[in-house]
């Protein structure tokens, strides 16, 4: 690892750079080519990072959604495993601090980000397993609007389907 910042290592003049180690002694990048394919690589990780996170909530959402809790959980669990992985090598590849292979990382990141919109492409009527709002989302709503803030919260569930949370308050005093 570089300890004199960032440096360029297809286009430095002057001194050479230093040569980079790609995760295994093995990987040693001390070849333009190599260089060029290891910058191919983690442009790929990183765009694939971004699929992972944008598939996640379809996974558990549309494929999961009849499944078994264990079977759900295993799955998103390695799903998870396997984003943090990506995201630990891509910080990885930046502590390099080549030039190159952090333009890599930040383009992948970026283009994932364009292929794969943070937006879900289902509504939440088709999907089983709906998000519910937080009180917190609730009360930011409401002062948006000027209506005077709730003294007590409820959860979203005891609400009634009008929306009404007298009618909560009136079932669980019988």
């Amino acid at each position: 690892m570089s300890m004199d910042g960032f440096q360029s290592a297809l286009f430095s003049k002057g001194h050479p750079a230093d040569c980079i180690t790609f995760f295994f002694p093995e990987w040693e990048l001390d070849r333009p080519g190599k260089f060029v394919g290891a910058m191919i690589a983690t442009f790929m990780v990183a765009v694939v990072s971004e699929g992972i996170t944008y598939l996640q909530p379809h996974v558990r959402n549309d494929y999961l959604a009849g499944k078994p809790k264990h079977r759900r959980k295993t799955i998103m669990t390695l799903m998870y495993g396997f984003q943090q992985l990506l995201g630990w090598l891509l910080m990885l590849i930046a502590m390099t601090f080549s030039i190159e292979l952090f333009a890599s990382v930040i383009l992948g990141l970026f283009i994932g980000r364009l292929l794969f919109p943070s937006e879900p492409l289902t509504t939440s009527r088709n999907n089983p397993i709906k998000a519910q709002r937080s009180s917190a989302d609730i009360t930011r709503d409401m002062s948006l609007r000027g209506e005077k803030q709730p003294l007590l919260s409820f959860p979203r569930s005891s609400i009634s389907s009008n929306g009404s949370s007298e009618s909560a308050i009136r079932r669980r005093r019988r």
